[in-house]
């Protein structure tokens, strides 16, 4: 049976995740959190209109589910106008209209389902923003590197955070604040209306909006490191006399 099988087309499992004890779901932002080998993953949902998170256990067939907790309104900081989401580990981001929220997912670990019900204690991991759209996390060497893309602001702030979820190093703010398209360096950088961000590795993959013909995907490669690295080469040639083949040509 299975060599008769020639072609395996994935679109055919497409279906909606059925979701119990729950009214008519206004979903907005969505991340999926792992919670091991044994278990299967928590779905986390922002309701931005009615102002709260949701947490959601799939069973076995990943198409069924029920609600563990809901986090509005009256929960720690309360919401605003929760949008995009970000998990890395067991700590969730959440992006809320003027700041970025920050707190740890309980019950990961374990895959105990009555603690994963429990809801986090949300608090502010940074304000002052003029209108959060996006959130992305990786895990770094110290912690988490956090981005996020103020859309309003047409910039995008990169965060050091130490491995108890707490700001050490403002990494960058890239972007004039001006709207507009210009690629090159990152001090050189101009966007337009970021509203989307995504890690892979440490590159950051932008989408900026940027209405009806100035949409974008920009591609952000971290370059620090080489730059640093042939700097040194540099100071090494120098120190020994050592001149390039091509510098002796042109000379």
């Amino acid at each position: 049976l299975i060599r008769k099988v020639h072609r395996f087309d994935l679109t055919q499992l497409i279906s909606p995740v059925a979701v119990t004890s729950s009214p008519p779901l206004q979903p907005f932002g969505l991340a999926c959190v792992p919670r091991g080998l044994n278990a299967p993953p928590l779905l986390v949902f922002s309701e931005e209109k009615r102002r709260r998170l949701v947490i959601v256990a799939l069973d076995e067939s990943l198409v069924r589910g029920h609600v563990l907790s809901r986090i509005s309104e009256s929960f720690s900081v309360g919401l605003q106008n929760p949008a995009s989401i970000a998990v890395c580990g067991s700590q969730l981001y959440l992006a809320d209209v003027t700041r970025v929220l920050t707190g740890a997912l309980p019950g990961l670990s374990s895959g105990n389902e009555a603690a994963a019900a429990s809801s986090p204690r949300l608090s502010v991991l940074r304000s002052g923003f003029k209108e959060v759209h996006a959130v992305a996390v990786r895990s770094g060497d110290a912690g988490h590197v956090v981005a996020i893309a103020d859309a309003r602001d047409h910039r995008i702030t990169i965060l050091q955070l130490d491995r108890v979820a707490a700001v050490t190093a403002v990494l960058g703010v890239w972007g004039s604040g001006l709207r507009g398209a210009c690629y090159g360096p990152v001090s050189c950088l101009v966007l337009n209306e970021p509203v989307g961000l995504a890690f892979d590795g440490a590159v950051l993959l932008v989408a900026c909006y940027g209405g009806e013909k100035h949409g974008a995907l920009v591609s952000i490669t971290p370059t620090r490191f080489a730059c640093r690295v042939l700097t040194h080469l540099h100071a090494c040639f120098a120190a020994c006399g050592f001149v390039p083949p091509n510098a002796t040509a042109e000379a």
